[in-house]
């Protein structure tokens, strides 16, 4: 039976758990002294029970971390970790997502190409949420999810298609139309109504 280092691997675990996020507060008070050892030791179990079909592998839909942190780990773009992703040569692990971008992006131009990326296709397209062809920070950190909502939303009123949306295609609270419509010129842009 093949065994792997599961250290790197765990460290993200713990980085990337929602629960143990959930209070920073009562870790902003513990020295960095005290939180390291449990970061080491702790989560190998957690990392080995998230394994729920016993395959070796831990799919996405097992992983209880962000896309960030799966995708960060998952370096040949399979859809799954397993062998040396969980090892040690996963030194990206526990990098912190933002600084992550700020390193691959090599001419700072807030958003990452293919050249760029130093992982594999599949995981770049995964990021790519709109297809463009380029990974913006703001997938990069899935900030980008609810501006897509609002797009689709507004794409939706927008029932003419020409990017405007008039108070006859509003379909919320006038109230709201007039505080979003910061011109007054009686149209909503999409920028308006993302509040951008």
């Amino acid at each position: 039976m093949k065994t792997f280092d599961l250290a790197p691997a765990a460290i993200l675990l713990v980085l990337a758990v929602p629960a143990v996020q959930a209070q920073p507060a009562a870790r902003a008070r513990k020295p960095a002294a005290q939180t390291a050892p449990a970061a080491q030791t702790a989560p190998v179990s957690r990392l080995l029970d998230l394994d729920t079909n016993h395959d070796g592998k831990i799919s996405r839909s097992e992983w209880k971390g962000n896309d960030v942190s799966f995708q960060m780990l998952d370096r040949n773009g399979d859809g799954v970790l397993s062998g040396d992703e969980l090892g040690t040569g996963a030194p990206a692990a526990a990098e912190d997502p933002a600084a992550a971008f700020a390193r691959l992006d090599r001419d700072h131009d807030g958003r990452l190409t293919r050249d760029e990326w130093e992982g594999g296709t599949g995981e770049f397209q995964a990021l790519d949420h709109n297809a463009d062809g380029v990974v913006s920070r703001e997938e990069f950190l899935n900030l980008d999810v609810a501006r897509a909502r609002q797009e689709r939303v507004f794409r939706w009123m927008d029932t003419n298609h020409d990017g405007h949306v008039t108070k006859a295609e509003w379909r919320e609270d006038p109230a709201r139309f007039a505080r979003l419509d910061r011109n007054h010129d009686g149209v909503l842009t999409l920028e308006e109504y993302a509040g951008k």
